[in-house]
């Protein structure tokens, strides 16, 4: 609620969550998509050398755990990875793996930021008053942001 994390337009949260990797295995995207994205914020917060990102990208695309549960898991509100923390552990050191902790969560409250304020435009009836569910929801958004 501080704003920290706020977006100052739709089109500003509606790019996030485009390039969000949370929000691309909501969504099934493809896992070199995904993958791509969850790098690109590692990098943000450490130095990812090549040998580190080729490991870490063999490592990711065997973890990538993309579907229904994500899907039910974050409509939900429940907690969620994408993939396994045990593979950062695997390419980074101690304090390289709190740096990027650090980052995921951040990222994680962005995205529930961002969500919610597309989630507010569309509301929860469509043009004929039928309720939208929360899938419904997921669905208009993902077409705004695909």
């Amino acid at each position: 609620g501080s704003g920290l994390y706020g977006f100052d337009s739709d089109r500003a949260a509606i790019d996030f969550l485009k390039h969000d990797y949370r929000f691309n295995a909501v969504c099934n995207r493809q896992a070199e998509e995904t993958i791509s994205l969850f790098i690109e914020l590692l990098k943000k917060a450490v130095i990812v050398t090549p040998a580190q990102e080729a490991r870490l990208t063999k490592l990711l695309a065997d973890s990538y755990k993309a579907g229904d549960q994500i899907t039910s898991d974050f409509l939900s509100g429940k907690s969620f990875e994408v993939f396994r923390p045990q593979t950062l552990r695997a390419v980074f050191s101690p304090d390289e793996y709190e740096l990027i902790q650090t980052a995921i969560t951040e990222n994680k409250a962005r995205l529930a930021i961002a969500y919610c304020r597309i989630s507010k435009t569309i509301g929860n009836s469509d043009a004929n008053g039928a309720y939208l569910s929360d899938r419904d929801i997921l669905k208009e958004i993902s077409k705004r942001t695909f």
